[in-house]
């Protein structure tokens, strides 16, 4: 039996009704598609192996084509007048260091580390990294965070 299942799942493979060879000893029905004449081996590997390679060159790929001709038409693009609102606001008038770190509750310690490396208000201050500002500044993660939020303050105008 477990021959015939074999064969019928080498068939079925191969996509096609085929005619094999089984001794139909012991009956039973075959599955479908498979014809039952004679048996004569039970280990036949050629048999499953031909059957396999002509199915892998009946076997073809469709061709696919993909056409990006028209792929502008699919993405929408923005709107220029969007691309333009975009832009950041501009930023208030210059303060000068010390007045800006008056006017924000910075302590006497943070003017001193940012008047001692020439930055001269808050308007240079976005030019800088968090690192620089803490390794070169020497500001400490608690100042930065002062420092911080007294520019954004400064930067939409709050007091």
């Amino acid at each position: 039996m477990m021959y015939r299942i074999r064969l019928w799942a080498a068939a079925m493979v191969a996509h096609t009704n085929i005619t094999i060879s089984i001794d139909c000893i012991g009956g039973g029905d075959m599955p479908p598609g498979v014809e039952v004449e004679n048996n004569n081996d039970d280990d036949d590997i050629g048999m499953l192996a031909k059957w396999r390679i002509s199915l892998l060159q009946q076997a073809h790929q469709p061709n696919i084509t993909v056409n990006l001709a028209r792929l502008h038409d699919i993405i929408p693009r923005p709107p220029l007048h969007a691309i333009e609102t975009n832009n950041p606001l501009p930023l208030p008038a210059r303060l000068p260091l010390r007045d800006f770190c008056t006017k924000y509750n910075l302590s006497d310690e943070i003017f001193s580390k940012l008047d001692a490396v020439k930055i001269t208000g808050p308007h240079t201050l976005h030019f800088y990294k968090e690192a620089d500002l803490m390794d070169t500044v020497m500001l400490t993660l608690g100042e930065l965070g002062s420092v911080l939020d007294a520019a954004e303050q400064w930067t939409w105008g709050l007091d």
